[in-house]
């Protein structure tokens, strides 16, 4: 799906499984920066993705 969207000129990553840890930091690093318009995951890898969102706002002082 991320590839068809970037294949219509829409910023897109992907987030899954199959791909290496340093991949799918990349993709979220991307996302986060804006550089990326467009997140597409697996449902496991987007509950570990807000985790680590939530938990990152834990430890700046947000509100979770």
């Amino acid at each position: 799906v991320a590839q068809a969207l970037q294949g219509e000129n829409i910023p897109a990553v992907a987030l899954h499984g199959g791909l290496g840890q340093w991949e799918r930091e990349a993709s979220l690093k991307d996302f986060s920066e804006g550089k990326a318009r467009v997140l597409v995951a697996t449902d496991v890898a987007s509950r570990c993705a807000h985790a680590r969102a939530r938990a990152a706002r834990r430890t700046s002082g947000q509100r979770t």
